[in-house]
C-alpha cells in the first residue's frame, strides 16, 4: 500500500523558471494535482529555519 508522501513525490512534473518566478507544471490529468498544491502551499507557510 502507498502512503500519500510516496504518491505525492512520485508525481510527474516540472519546475520551471519563467522570468522572475518558479512554477511546477503538472500533466493536467495529474490525479493528486490538488493535494500536491496544498502541500506545497503548507510548506511555504512553514518558518524557516537559518
Amino acid at each position: 500500500m502507498e502512503t500519500l508522501r510516496n504518491k505525492l513525490v512520485k508525481i510527474a512534473g516540472k519546475l520551471v523558471y519563467s522570468g522572475r518566478y518558479w512554477t511546477w507544471k503538472l500533466c493536467s490529468s495529474c490525479v493528486y494535482q490538488k493535494e500536491f498544491i496544498q502541500t506545497l502551499n503548507n510548506l511555504t507557510r512553514m518558518p524557516r529555519f537559518d
